[in-house]
């Protein structure tokens, strides 16, 4: 429901935005997307990974070039850009790793969450980093 949607885009640490690469719709509504997370935190920036997805059908069915989706990235500022196939497992992890190192690797509060509520420090009760959570 959008109420669910309004309520991670609220709250998420970092925004793993995921088109089709043999969809033009499919990039241009990752900018929608990722601009509706912007909005939802009053922040001008969030930790984002941009991922084309289906690398393994670009030699026939490509309608968005790797050009495109970098520069896409490159506008959003400290974004990194990664093409992914999920059916061939490519970059899968990568792309997740990559989220986790953008996120912690922000300055200011994005990078200090703990169960969806801010701690100083980034650390968790128990003294040790948190590493990612997941809300």
């Amino acid at each position: 429901t959008s109420a669910l949607r309004d309520q991670y885009q609220r709250t998420c640490d970092g925004v793993l935005c995921v088109y089709d690469m043999t969809s033009r719709s499919s990039f241009e509504e990752v900018v929608w997307f990722r601009e509706g997370v912007l909005r939802a935190q009053d922040a001008a920036t969030v930790p984002t990974v941009l991922v084309a997805n289906k690398c393994d059908l670009a030699d026939t069915r490509r309608e968005v070039m790797a050009e495109e989706g970098a520069r896409l990235a490159e506008s959003w500022g400290c974004c990194r850009f990664l093409e992914s196939s999920a059916k061939s497992r490519i970059n899968i992890d990568e792309a997740f790793i990559e989220l986790v190192r953008t996120i912690r690797a922000a300055p200011g509060e994005a990078n200090r969450r703990v169960h969806g509520h801010r701690r100083a420090g980034g650390r968790a009760k128990s003294g040790r980093s948190r590493g990612c959570t997941c809300s």
